[in-house]
């Protein structure tokens, strides 16, 4: 029989983690606030990349906006609150989708099929191909069932029933 015992003498137990617990929430808080400030700076010229990169991500974000606040106002009024107060994370996706949606263009355009039949990167259709081939000798198949047993035509009795008899 194994007895588990706890060896830890110290006085205090688990005050010493809720401690760390707690130090790190704060030092986590002020590494996302110094985060936030400099995202608050970097804000305008994100959204300006975010133009130049792929305006018509950013154009149908907005459309997708105004969609929110047609079909659900309240949602909408209340996105465009936090979007005010969080521009520069608006700021932020905007770029990443922006810089994403070139990136899958750029991937598709590799590939060949048009990303966007009006964008300027878009590829037209490669014409056809002939492929040479080799013709191979084919056989007509045997149009008489066979039970599998040495090419022998199909009996209506199952080897089985025997058994059940």
């Amino acid at each position: 029989m194994i007895v588990f015992s706890n060896r830890n003498n110290s006085p205090f137990g688990g005050l010493g983690c809720m401690v760390f617990g707690i130090l790190s929430l704060v030092a986590l808080f002020y590494i996302l606030r110094g985060l936030y400030f400099l995202l608050w700076w970097a804000a305008p010229v994100l959204f300006a990349l975010a133009l130049i990169l792929n305006w018509r991500q950013v154009a149908e974000t907005g459309k997708s906006f105004i969609r929110l606040l047609q079909h659900r106002p309240l949602s909408g009024i209340l996105l465009a609150l936090i979007s005010i107060f969080a521009f520069p994370l608006l700021a932020l996706y905007l770029f990443l989708a922006a810089l994403g949606g070139r990136r899958m263009a750029q991937a598709t355009g590799r590939f060949g099929a048009p990303f966007n039949a009006g964008s300027r990167n878009a590829q037209q259709q490669p014409e056809d191909e002939f492929v040479e081939f080799e013709e191979i000798e084919s056989k007509p198949k045997k149009t008489g069932k066979t039970d599998g047993q040495n090419g022998a035509p199909p009996t209506d009795r199952n080897q089985y029933e025997d058994l059940i008899e």
